[in-house]
């Protein structure tokens, strides 16, 4: 499944985006995020992704980022080393 996120990724978005994320991951599914329309991200939404990865660990899902990222969530990632731990989709 693609989960594909536009805009802003921040504190009043990213409860949505771990509602998802936590749906689907729950029932053991891959899932793939798109931040290629993302214009903004900030910590929430890094500890959604992170939480979103720890989750896979207990319920057999598997998440991916997909290899193509805005130029600041590209730096976001590797100013924080996300970009070390978040797997990324081949494209």
């Amino acid at each position: 499944m693609r989960v594909q996120v536009r805009g802003e990724l921040d504190l009043a978005t990213s409860p949505e985006l771990g509602d998802v994320l936590e749906r689907e991951l729950d029932q053991g599914r891959a899932v793939v995020v798109d931040l290629a329309r993302v214009t903004f991200i900030d910590s929430t939404a890094l500890n959604t992704l992170v939480s979103a990865l720890k989750s896979c660990e207990s319920n057999g899902g598997r998440l991916a980022v997909r290899s193509t990222l805005p130029a600041q969530v590209s730096r976001v990632f590797e100013i924080t080393g996300l970009d070390a731990v978040l797997p990324l989709a081949r494209e």
